[in-house]
Parts: structure tokens; C-alpha cells; sequence
């Protein structure tokens, strides 16, 4: 959006559309896809999250807004670790969401990791004025820590 990419332009031009749109799509799949020239792949959610911070000064908000909307930073299903330790699945990041980075979650486990059926916390709860209840630290793979997380859609 700031016009400072390769190569770089003689004349300054608006940008077309499409050029917008790749700009979203390439430099998501360029964070989170292994390249050689990277030591690793970025999670999803730490992928999106530069990018939201970088709306308007590198990405067109629209396009970034309907690009994350799309894909969703956190898919249902996602498992969570959270701030306390413990570990919440994704229930739904509702469409008119101001911030898709705190989704409806239903804990799952205690802070010692036991498993519970616990409640399910909006983190939109307040607005985004107010604090989440939980913040994520990170996303979990759950065959690493033998949780299936369909059976919370069952």
C-alpha cells in the first residue's frame, strides 16, 4: 500500500486491485509456508496478527478484513493455550467480530492440565476496550497432547 515494494516505481500509481489482493495472499502464504530462505514457518495466528498490525500501511484493510474473515486467524477446532495454562478449544469467531483474534472458546482443561468440561468465554466480552478474559499464548497441535477436539462438536 505504501508504494515501497519491488520493483520500485518510477511514477507513483494507484494500485490495481488484483495487485492488492496478491500482495495479502502472497506475503500470508510466504509467512507461514517453510521456505530455505527462513528458518521456519510462522503459526497462522502470528502470521495474521503482523498483518493486522500492518493494515493500511502494507496491506488494504478491506482486503486484509475479508482475507481474515476467510481464513479465520483461529479456525474452529483450533486448540489454545492460554495465559493461565490452561487449554480451550475454538467454538466460532462470529463474522461481525471487531477483533478476530479473540474468538468464543470452551475451556477444556485446568490450570494442571486436567481435562474438564468447562464454560465457554466469549473474548469479546467488554468490547475492545476491556481486557479479554484470557489471552492466547499459543496455538497447540492436539495429537501432541492426545486431545481430540471434535468431540467438543459432538
Amino acid at each position: 500500500m505504501n508504494l515501497q515494494g519491488y520493483p520500485p516505481l518510477r511514477t507513483p500509481r494507484p494500485l490495481h486491485l488484483y495487485s492488492r489482493v496478491v500482495t495479502v495472499a502472497d506475503c500470508f502464504d510466504a509467512m507461514t509456508t517453510q521456505r530455505v530462505y527462513s528458518e521456519s514457518a510462522k503459526p497462522r495466528d502470528k502470521a495474521l496478527s503482523y498483518m493486522l498490525s500492518q493494515s493500511d500501511k502494507l496491506f488494504d484493510t478491506a482486503i486484509l478484513k475479508v482475507f481474515v474473515n476467510l481464513i479465520g486467524v483461529y479456525p474452529i477446532g483450533t486448540l489454545l493455550l492460554l495465559d493461565t495454562g490452561q487449554m480451550a478449544v475454538v467454538l466460532s469467531t462470529p463474522p461481525e467480530s471487531i477483533d478476530p483474534r479473540r474468538p468464543r472458546i470452551k475451556l477444556i482443561t485446568d490450570t494442571t492440565g486436567i481435562e474438564f468440561d468447562g464454560p465457554t468465554v466469549d473474548l469479546m466480552d467488554g468490547g475492545t476496550d476491556a481486557p479479554p478474559p484470557y489471552r492466547i499464548s499459543a496455538t497447540v497441535d492436539p495429537a501432541t497432547v492426545n486431545i481430540d477436539t471434535g468431540r467438543y462438536f459432538l
